[in-house]
């Protein structure tokens, strides 16, 4: 895995987290508040971590890994 890919794939992991993260708190939210309607706070943390996945997964869908060279030796 080249550079480009490795920071990638970082990138990816790390907003798969916060994403994961921030549903994790709307269930929570839904469960112990009694209205069971997530706070301002939460839909608008939950919102970012989506639109954050989201243009990851643009740049990955557009910089497809780039085939390997067969090496002869």
């Amino acid at each position: 895995m080249d550079k480009r890919e490795s920071l990638l794939n970082a990138r990816w992991n790390a907003a798969m987290a916060r994403y994961r993260d921030a549903q994790e708190q709307v269930s929570r939210d839904h469960l112990m508040r009694p209205d069971g309607v997530p706070t301002r706070e939460t839909m608008q943390k939950a919102n970012a971590a989506k639109t954050e996945v989201a243009n990851v997964r643009r740049l990955v869908e557009c910089n497809p890994p780039r085939p390997r060279r067969a090496r002869w030796e």
